[in-house]
This record gives structure tokens, C-alpha cells and sequence, in this order.
């Protein structure tokens, strides 16, 4: 909130539908934005939607 307030900006939140089925989050962390735009996604999702994003220009590092 006080990044927000200071800069005017709104703070994304990164939790996902299946971090929030199971209770996985961390206060002050990946629940604390004001806006959710994976919310209704599951992790799964997430993936899929890394690597088709990927498929053009890699912006997103995969782990292995």
C-alpha cells in the first residue's frame, strides 16, 4: 500500500487459483496487490501460457 500510495501505481498480486485452493501464500508477499489478473487461473495454466509466450521471443527463463 505504501509503494501504491507513494508512486501511484497499482501493485499486482501473483497468486493463482491453485495456490488459493490449498492455502499456499505469503502475507505481505503475493497476496498483497490490489489487483489479481491470474486469480482465476491455475498454475497449469500458467505454465502454458509461459511457453506459448515463449515460442515467439523467450522472455520467460524455464528452470530445469
Amino acid at each position: 500500500m505504501t509503494l501504491s500510495n507513494e508512486t501511484g501505481k497499482v501493485v499486482l498480486s501473483t497468486g493463482n487459483k491453485s495456490e488459493l485452493a490449498v492455502g499456499y501464500s505469503t502475507l505481505y508477499g503475493d497476496m498483497s496487490g490490489s489487483f489479481s489478473p491470474l486469480k482465476d487461473l491455475y498454475k497449469t495454466d500458467i505454465y502454458k501460457l509461459s511457453i506459448y509466450r515463449n515460442l515467439f521471443q523467450k522472455a520467460i527463463p524455464e528452470k530445469f
